[in-house]
């Protein structure tokens, strides 16, 4: 059975994963239905990625990054920097 990533150690990880994918869409100045419809998806599909309600697999987070006008390394390299922070004991 995969792993729920809503629960346990990995729901930090999806939830800022999630959060930087949702403003890398914002900066990119899309709207949710725009990027579900350059993925030919539903029209709901980002809306669950951002909600993380749909996980992505390696290869549609590249293609979602394209089209976000950015790189997955760079996303991830995000997503490892703020967990560093939250977990860092100099936060304030």
């Amino acid at each position: 059975m995969p792993a729920n990533p809503s629960r346990g150690r990995n729901s930090q990880i999806h939830e800022a994963l999630c959060e930087v994918l949702k403003e890398a869409r914002e900066r990119a100045e899309l709207s949710q239905v725009a990027v579900s419809a350059a993925l030919k998806r539903p029209p709901n599909f980002c809306h669950l990625v951002e909600k993380k309600r749909r996980v992505l697999n390696a290869i549609e987070m590249v293609r979602y990054c394209a089209v976000l006008q950015t790189t997955a390394s760079t996303v991830y390299s995000e997503v490892e920097r703020r967990l560093i922070l939250r977990h860092s004991p100099f936060r304030r």
